[in-house]
């Protein structure tokens, strides 16, 4: 069959659309798939057409003012690619077969952009939402929006919709107004139900995002997702197999600890991943919670910064072990400043490593007799006692970051 005669000519698509009822069925018997190029449909707006898509459709670059197909059942392939809906777009139901599938590309929604129901594989590619998209009710089959081109103002949400099958959302900026107390989620996924893989990948959210009381059923992972707010999943529900970023890479997933919920919405995370003895997880929120809080201390009270700043909150023995090697050296100068004359820089050397190291007592064992001076003794010993409880600490928190190391999947 020629091209011909495997396609209605433009001619015959446009003047059939304009009708008040579409037969679809004088194209379908005929044709493999039907093409609509370059129209301006917008005066399709108000007529509602209730179709049955039985053979692949496509629009290119066509004009509409809403979606003009009504309560539409997709059997095959219905494409929009490049389209531009100038009026508010709003899909209130949409059937489709075991093969069905609905797909806009780079397509561009003007106005809001309102989706609930789709039973057909539902894709957003590319494309540019004005004013944000609401997702509602149920989605049986798969559900992806993303690229790298998608350009996205305005509110994502998706509140209280299951997601039946494959859901993914990935490789796009969603903008949001950033703010603590008074603030509104740009994406809002709350009361949300995954029943099936969930892939958020790729994504920036510079607003704050909601996840409060989702439920995660099926494989879920968010990586090289950055919240540029702290996320809130309050009351969630996470599978086992949830994965964020490596822990080394959360201050650049996680940027946030300076919003008044930052330290309570880590807290959160922290627990959910402790209820699955997800020990990796568990520590690295736990490191962000405590960030969080040293934040809203008054600058007096500077414990938490500075087990941050010496140990990385439990999570660095190479940070504390730098500390006793500068601490050893320090001190090593200091002593043998004190010294008294014609003994060697070893000898200083090894008497800092000697209270540096208190239980290995064959360090003292080899240094000499009468070191110093009677008359500066007793600020030697001060000095010692200094750099052992200093050195101890170090110790100690050498010992715990390999232990956390240790235990981490």
């Amino acid at each position: 069959m020629s091209d011909e005669q495997t396609r209605p000519t433009q001619a015959e698509i446009i003047r059939h659309l304009e009708l008040d009822r579409f037969s679809w069925s004088i194209f379908e018997g005929q044709y493999e798939e039907i093409v609509v190029e370059g129209a301006d449909l917008s005066d399709m707006s108000e007529r509602q057409h209730q179709l049955e898509f039985r053979k692949p459709i496509k629009f290119r670059r066509c004009i509409f003012s809403r979606w003009p197909f009504g309560q539409a059942v997709v059997h095959a392939t219905a494409e929009f690619s490049g389209c531009k809906f100038t009026g508010d777009f709003q899909i209130g139901s949409l059937s489709g077969g075991s093969s069905g599938a609905v797909t806009f590309s780079a397509c561009e929604f003007q106005q809001s952009c309102t989706i609930g129901h789709v039973s057909a594989e539902l894709v957003l590619f590319d494309c540019i939402f004005s004013r944000g998209l609401l997702l509602q009710t149920s989605f049986p089959r798969a559900v992806a929006l993303g690229g790298d081109r998608t350009k996205f103002k305005g509110k994502l949400t998706a509140v209280g919709v299951q997601f039946a099958a494959d859901f993914e959302l990935a490789w796009f900026t969603v903008e949001g107004t950033k703010g603590t107390k008074k603030a509104t989620a740009a994406v809002d996924f709350s009361r949300a139900t995954f029943e099936q893989k969930a892939s958020v990948a790729g994504m920036r959210f510079t607003g704050p995002v909601s996840f409060n009381s989702a439920k995660f059923n099926g494989p879920t992972h968010f990586r090289q997702t950055v919240f540029e707010v702290a996320p809130a999943f309050h009351g969630a529900d996470l599978n086992p197999e949830t994965v964020f970023d490596p822990i080394d890479q959360f201050d650049a997933q996680f940027p946030d600890t300076k919003s008044d919920n930052a330290e309570k919405r880590y807290q959160t995370l922290k627990g959910l991943f402790g209820a699955q003895q997800a020990l990796s997880e568990q520590l690295g929120f736990s490191r962000l919670e405590m960030k969080a809080h040293a934040k809203r201390l008054p600058w007096w009270r500077n414990t938490h910064r500075l087990y941050g700043w010496l140990a990385d909150y439990g999570l660095s023995w190479n940070r504390p072990l730098l500390w006793l090697a500068v601490l050893t050296a320090v001190f090593s100068g200091v002593y043998w400043h004190f010294m008294k004359a014609g003994h060697l820089h070893t000898d200083a050397i090894m008497f800092s490593l000697a209270n540096a190291f208190p239980f290995v007592g064959s360090i003292k064992e080899m240094l000499p007799k009468d070191m110093f001076d009677p008359a500066i003794r007793v600020a030697v010993a001060s000095f010692s006692v200094l750099q052992s409880f200093a050195s101890s600490l170090a110790l100690f928190l050498i010992a715990l970051g390999i232990r956390n190391r240790l235990r981490m999947k």
